[in-house]
């Protein structure tokens, strides 16, 4: 799907107001619409980076939930998680 290549925003008085605070302490440099950018783009690297954090919680979340079932999978067979070397790894693998 194609992006859009604009987007429009009313310049109400509070959008001015904002802008203009915006500009004054901390993008003095910048136009109106480069201030809007700016924030647009900070909002989506902060989305991504908060996506990123939840995804390596789950998964965390996820090792810890699944290492007792493997840990207990390992003891059926005799076999502990910390003593194994690859090629214990490697014959479970190939179990029928």
């Amino acid at each position: 799907m194609s992006q859009p290549s604009q987007i429009r925003i009313a310049a109400t008085e509070e959008v001015l107001a904002a802008l203009d605070t915006l500009k004054s302490n901390r993008y003095p440099l910048l136009s109106h619409a480069e201030i809007i950018k700016v924030i647009i783009s900070e909002f989506v690297s902060q989305e991504n980076k908060m996506r990123r954090l939840d995804r390596s919680r789950g998964f965390a979340d996820l090792q810890k939930q699944t290492r007792p079932l493997g840990d207990a999978f390992l003891k059926s067979r005799g076999l502990v998680a910390g003593k194994m070397t690859e090629d214990d790894y490697q014959d479970l693998l190939n179990e029928p």
